[in-house]
């Protein structure tokens, strides 16, 4: 079929009110394409055939009561155009339009019976195929084509394609015949499946992968996904053999397989563990030295961008993120240091902390920087029904209405996001500012784990300060931004009392520490004296 041929629409019946329809293009049809058809729409398929094109659809209009044959071909036109406009849309879970949802819930049979026409038809059929015993050469996800194909002409090693009980399609590979049945299997699959020329549909020729059609069914595919699959079974057997039912057989008693295993799995674990050592402290100095070629306004600037991008907001706004509440160590500052009366959260985003602590009869105000995050907060105050004011500001340089305040939160990691250390002072003695006498600046914060002898950081000036003036000891690129991480927790101290402040209590969580990054957290609970 050629692209400028008249448009094409294949049905078959999803009941009794209803039928399934895809467009055909470029003589193939996608199975993700279909929608469902009901009311008139049903009526012209019905009446017409399973195959439309567009004179037919217009003498149908035209014996119909059309007022003439343009407008009849505009309404025709408008029919399979909608068909043909439709976005792709997964098989196994609804969609966005109404529609596409009701044609995902069909049953399996629906499904079938729209494949079995097209093919029936000598046009090819796309579907996307989701399970995994056809791995390796068919991942999880791929696109297949499948080509009409008659029953008596299937070779052994094609993959093909066939209705089964409660699924809608099965794509397996032929691995020999019985009587009048092909007998299929999975790759990565032990279980055998009898397929009579009933179910069979067609033979898969292809799958794309990275933007190119490869053959699935011909050449040295064929031969290779036989052997894949025998391979895999002697695996199996030899699994069984070798290692299940002697460890089955010798539980309760002393095994020599055990023993063997115990010893292999215990080197292999110490091996990967010093391996993960190894790579927190070489991939330090990378992340230190990336840290330390950008400026202050350049890391301004790149974090602006960061939290700027639509996807971080939306990620950071989800539903389950906002109301999962306070995170455990939060909990266990709030629980040793209640709160009372009014309080400022610094980096509020999207309100988590102030939908929380609001519910608990906290005055509860934020701060942020983002628009976005603060109208997505406001959002969800509304829909909880909670009064919560929210401010724009600067956490380094702000002034917020309505003070006194009896705590500030600074929560969320923006202790640590704060460059330089001028700045980090400068949020604390902003926050002191906003403080009734005898309130407290809650700080949580990331430090490096010491490992044992390590007692504290090492003093003295940096060896990259030399290359960059601003650069300080602590910090680094971790993950998409820079941050500082503090060597030891006196660092957070020693910038409390330069903004006034006085630590109350300050812990450390040695025992849960991130091993990937080398870092533990922890809070500071200062007070204004």
């Amino acid at each position: 079929m050629s692209p400028s041929a008249a448009p094409t629409v294949i049905a078959a019946a999803a009941g009794a009110e209803s039928s399934l329809a895809v467009r055909v293009h470029d003589g193939h049809a996608e199975l993700a394409r279909a929608r469902l058809l009901s009311g008139t729409a049903r009526e012209l398929v019905a009446a017409l055939g399973p195959e439309l094109a567009e004179p037919e659809v217009v003498r149908w209009l035209l014996e119909r009561g059309a007022r003439d044959e343009a407008s009849a071909r505009t309404d025709a036109r408008s029919f399979l155009a909608e068909l043909s406009a439709l976005e792709p849309l997964p098989v196994a879970a609804p969609g966005p339009a109404p529609s596409a949802a009701a044609a995902v819930a069909q049953p399996p049979e629906a499904w079938t019976a729209l494949a079995r026409a097209v093919l029936g038809r000598g046009y090819r059929l796309r579907f996307r195929a989701f399970g995994r015993s056809m791995r390796p050469l068919i991942p999880h996800g791929s696109l297949l084509e499948v080509e009409p194909r008659a029953f008596a002409a299937v070779r052994l090693g094609e993959v093909v394609l066939h209705a089964a009980p409660g699924a809608p399609l099965v794509a397996h590979r032929v691995v020999g015949r019985a009587g009048a049945e092909l007998v299929t299997r999975g790759d990565s699959n032990a279980r055998l499946d009898r397929v009579g020329a009933s179910e069979f549909l067609g033979v898969v020729v292809a799958r794309e992968h990275a933007g190119r059609w490869r053959a699935v069914s011909s050449g040295p595919a064929r031969w290779l996904g036989l052997c894949a699959g025998l391979a895999y079974r002697l695996l199996v057997a030899a699994a069984r053999v070798l290692v299940l039912r002697p460890l089955r057989a010798t539980y309760g008693g002393r095994s020599l397989v055990r023993a063997f295993l115990r010893g292999l799995l215990r080197g292999a674990s110490a091996a990967l563990l010093f391996v993960e050592r190894a790579a927190v402290r070489l991939r330090r100095p990378l992340d230190v030295l990336r840290a330390a070629l950008f400026s202050t306004p350049e890391k301004e600037r790149d974090r602006s961008r960061l939290y700027q991008r639509k996807a971080i907001q939306e990620f950071t706004a989800l539903a389950e993120n906002v109301r999962s509440g306070l995170t455990l160590l939060e909990e266990v500052l709030l629980a040793r240091h209640p709160l009372q009366g009014r309080v400022l959260v610094l980096g509020c985003g999207p309100g988590r902390e102030c939908l929380v602590l609001a519910r608990r009869g906290l005055a509860m105000t934020g701060l942020d920087r983002e628009a976005g995050m603060l109208a997505r907060a406001e959002e969800l105050a509304r829909a909880a029904d909670l009064a919560i004011r929210y401010v724009n500001g600067e956490a380094h340089d702000f002034r917020v209405e309505g003070g006194p305040f009896d705590a500030v939160l600074i929560f969320s990691g923006l202790q640590n996001m704060l460059l330089p250390r001028a700045r980090r002072v400068a949020m604390l003695r902003a926050a002191r500012a906003h403080l009734r006498p005898g309130g407290s600046v809650l700080v949580t914060f990331l430090s490096a784990y010491l490992w044992p002898g390590e007692e504290r950081a090492a003093r003295g000036k940096h060896v990259l300060e030399a290359l960059n003036p601003e650069h300080e000891r602590g910090d680094l690129y971790l993950l998409n931004e820079a941050v500082h991480v503090y060597p030891h927790a006196d660092e957070l101290l020693a910038e409390a009392r330069e903004a006034g402040l006085e630590a109350q209590d300050v812990y450390r969580d040695q025992r849960a520490y991130d091993r990937a990054s080398g870092q533990v957290r922890g809070y500071a609970v200062l007070r204004r004296l």
